[in-house]
This record gives C-alpha cells, sequence and structure tokens, in this order.
C-alpha cells in the first residue's frame, strides 16, 4: 500500500513537470474557418478554408497528409462529413510554424442528412465547427489528442 502510494505522487510529480505534447499544443494553436456560401444543398460539396494559426512565442510543429484529411480533421455535427481528395500517393507533411504564422487550408466537406427518404424532415440551416488533431511529433504512433475546436459557421440548408 505505502509503495503504491509513494508510486501515485512519483505519477503525478512527473505529469506535472512533463505535460503532454498535445494539451501544450492546443493552446498554442487557434483555429478558424470561413466558407464563401451561404446556402447548400444536401450531399452537394463545398469548401471551408481553415486558418490554423501559431499564439505561442514557439515554433509548432503540424502534420498534415496529403489526401487523407480525415485523420487529423473532424466536425462537431455527425451530419457533416470531411470529403478527402482522390490522390495516388497519401503522404504525411511536416509543417513548422513560426510564432504568429499562420498555415490556410481547403477542405471539401458535405452534408448527409439521411438516405434518400421524402418523410424526413430537412432543417432549414446546419452549423458545425470543425476540430484539428495534431498528433505531435509521431502522429502513426495511434495516440489520439483532443482537436483543437474551430469558431462555428451555420449555413441554410436549400432544396
Amino acid at each position: 500500500m505505502r509503495k503504491s502510494i509513494v508510486f501515485l505522487f512519483m505519477l503525478i510529480a512527473l505529469s506535472e513537470s512533463c505535460p503532454l505534447v498535445w494539451a501544450e499544443s492546443a493552446s498554442n494553436l487557434e483555429l478558424t474557418i470561413q466558407t464563401n456560401q451561404i446556402s447548400v444543398k444536401v450531399r452537394d460539396i463545398f469548401a471551408v478554408t481553415t486558418t490554423i494559426q501559431n499564439v505561442s512565442k514557439s515554433v509548432q510543429t503540424l502534420h498534415i497528409y496529403t489526401c487523407s484529411n480525415d485523420v487529423f480533421w473532424t466536425t462537431d455535427n455527425p451530419k457533416v462529413g470531411i470529403v478527402g481528395p482522390s490522390c495516388e500517393k497519401n503522404v504525411i507533411r511536416e509543417i513548422k510554424l513560426k510564432p504568429n504564422e499562420s498555415r490556410k487550408n481547403r477542405l471539401a466537406l458535405a452534408i448527409d442528412l439521411a438516405p434518400d427518404n421524402s418523410s424526413i424532415e430537412v432543417p432549414s440551416s446546419i452549423s458545425l465547427r470543425l476540430g484539428f488533431t495534431n498528433n505531435g511529433d509521431n502522429p502513426e504512433h495511434g495516440t489520439i489528442a483532443e482537436p483543437i475546436w474551430s469558431n462555428s459557421i451555420t449555413l441554410k440548408i436549400v432544396k
């Protein structure tokens, strides 16, 4: 029992002196999204511009795949999905952002409310936020960090 308590205190001390990389990164990056579209049809693909800004005083490293956008990006609305581009070679790119530097990217999204069924009522608008997960220096290790969430946007849905 005494060894367990000592071990627990050592873990707490270690975690306070060595914070998780993803937790520190989340506070060092800011994500905003915008779109030129005001309205969208169900299942139509629309573009969103993402801006990730380094708001810290040190260089931040981002990892982004050339094709698999859904690996690092997510939405907070299950009715909105990320549409990945088709490509021949999916590689991960490491991007370094200096303090106050930002990187813009375009993501394709689509709204899928339900299968083709005329009895389901389509809402007049839909809101969403995007989340970016930067898995640190080794994104292929499978460690999943909490996403950095963007501002919210709302689109009108037209039939």
